[in-house]
């Protein structure tokens, strides 16, 4: 990697294997396909959060990577209700494991209770910003996306 594609990226340096030519060009775009592209777009594996109370998939926790970034795993949602002049709850897809309320009051229920935090600071403004609790994790990615 460190001999083949560096070089192209700078302006005076030549690749090592120059010399291959055309096999090299195979060699890196083999290269970027197994470790780029197909990690991208291949479905993730489901682990639920509480292994005693297993619940079913979610097509958010399954999805590929690629799907994520370009909420993918949405559109069999949005093409029936495009197609539909109702949705029924159970057209819904099922709730992911981490947005389940157990789980979030055992997550973010000490830092969140008035009575049991320390913190005299509104909740609202500080809880996803200044914690160690995964609030970073869930509206992180979310601000980045909006703005």
């Amino acid at each position: 990697m460190y001999r083949n594609v560096w070089p192209l990226a700078t302006v005076d340096l030549v690749p090592k294997d120059d010399s291959e030519g055309p096999v090299l060009w195979i060699k890196l775009g083999l290269l970027t396909l197994g470790e780029v592209v197909i990690p991208l777009f291949s479905p993730r594996k489901y682990v639920p959060i509480d292994a005693k109370n297993p619940t079913t998939s979610s097509p958010e926790q399954i999805a590929s990577l690629g799907s994520l970034l370009f909420y993918g795993f949405m559109e069999p949602l949005i093409w029936s209700a495009q197609h539909l002049p109702h949705l029924t709850y159970d057209m819904l897809s099922p709730l992911a494991n981490y947005n389940r309320l157990q789980n979030l009051v055992g997550r973010a229920f000490l830092r969140m209770d008035p009575t049991r935090s320390k913190t005299r600071s509104h909740m609202g403004c500080c809880a996803p910003i200044a914690d160690d609790h995964g609030f970073r994790q869930d509206y992180g990615p979310r601000g980045r996306t909006r703005s």
